[in-house]
């Protein structure tokens, strides 16, 4: 038995070893879902059922229709370069982030390095969602108000709409 004792003195400090390895790991997975609960508190409650937790989360953006019964503010939008020094008001964050007042100019922005500027600048998918959602709402609302095909349609929001699907689609985690 004595013979035995480094081997299950090496055992044990493995033990230990294991353990403060264990404990450091749930720090990180508990701060990385205090990260996602925040990132997630910037949906719209219509997308998130009002319910929390992961299975809310992914019932909720599988839906097929994300917009039904949901209205994207002003504010929910603004709410996502607000307070960034660089952008001082809406039109100087539109010119970076969609190519400002131009019919095709978001069509011109869905590139890597375009998504490497919205990493680079922290916005988040949840802020490209948003701005995804908002631009959907304003082409539905103007199609449903003025049929297909009209000229009164904003020629660029589907194009905008378009451009933040691609930065969701690429942006990453």
């Amino acid at each position: 038995m004595a013979g035995k004792l480094p081997q299950i003195a090496k055992a044990i400090a493995g033990i230990g070893e294991f353990l403060d390895k264990s404990a450091a790991a749930k720090k990180l997975v508990d701060k990385a879902e205090d990260v996602i609960e925040q990132v997630w508190k910037k949906f719209p409650s219509c997308l998130t059922d009002k319910k929390s937790g992961p299975a809310a989360r992914s019932a909720s953006l599988s839906s097929e229709d994300p917009l039904e019964g949901c209205k994207i503010t002003n504010e929910m939008v603004d709410a996502t370069w607000m307070g960034r020094d660089e952008f001082p008001t809406r039109n100087s964050f539109g010119i970076w982030a969609w190519g400002g007042n131009t019919k095709d100019g978001a069509l011109d922005l869905r590139t890597p390095s375009h998504v490497a500027a919205w990493k680079a600048k922290a916005f988040t998918r949840a802020d490209a969602l948003v701005w995804q959602l908002f631009y959907e709402q304003i082409h539905q609302s103007a199609v449903a108000r003025h049929g297909v095909g009209s000229p009164k349609i904003n020629p660029s929001a589907q194009h905008r709409a378009e451009l933040f699907r691609y930065i969701i689609k690429n942006l990453g985690d």
